[in-house]
């Protein structure tokens, strides 16, 4: 899934799962890669 994503895309995901603290691993892995 992660894998899929652009790096571009990244960024907007990364602020829409700051915004939903129901999800923190994701965010974290985007963090990782940037």
């Amino acid at each position: 899934f992660l894998a899929q994503l652009d790096t571009k895309k990244y960024n907007v995901l990364k602020l829409d799962y700051l915004n939903r603290t129901n999800d923190p691993p994701i965010p974290i892995l985007i963090e990782k890669n940037e």
